[in-house]
C-alpha cells in the first residue's frame, strides 16, 4: 500500500452467490462491514501494516473486531443493522477483503470462506 486508499473487510452469506469486486459495488444489503482501514499520505510502500504488529514475536495479527451476533456492523461513518438479508444465522459465509488505492487507481480483492454456528 502506498498513497492513498481504504480497505473493507466484509462478511457475506454464501447462500446469496455475491461477492463484490471494488468498493462502489458494494450492495450494502447483503454484507456485513467488520472493519474498515483507510491509509493517506503513505510515502514507503507497506502491506496493510496497520493489521499486523511487527514487534511482537510470534507476529501479531490484527483481525476485524466485529463479534458474530452483534445487532450492527462497523461500517462508518453509520452503522448499518445486521438485519433482513444479511442477518446472522447458521451457515457458511465469505469473507472478503476489497482494498481500493485513490493515488495509483488501483483495486485488489480477495475472499475466503468460513463456517459459523449460531447455537
Amino acid at each position: 500500500m502506498k498513497g492513498d486508499g481504504k480497505m473493507y473487510c466484509l462478511i457475506i452469506n454464501k447462500k446469496h452467490n455475491y461477492r463484490p469486486e471494488t468498493i462502489a459495488t458494494i450492495d450494502f444489503s447483503k454484507v456485513i462491514v467488520t472493519d474498515i482501514w483507510e491509509h493517506r499520505n503513505i510515502t514507503q510502500s507497506q502491506f496493510v501494516s496497520n493489521m499486523y504488529d511487527f514487534s511482537t514475536t510470534p507476529l501479531s495479527f490484527f483481525f476485524p473486531s466485529l463479534e458474530i451476533g452483534a445487532l450492527n456492523d462497523r461500517n462508518s461513518p453509520v452503522a448499518n443493522p445486521i438485519n433482513e438479508l444479511k442477518a446472522w444465522e447458521t451457515g457458511n459465509y465469505y469473507v472478503g477483503f476489497i482494498s481500493h488505492n485513490i493515488t495509483h487507481n488501483m483495486t485488489v480483492f480477495h475472499y475466503g470462506e468460513i463456517s459459523i454456528n449460531m447455537n
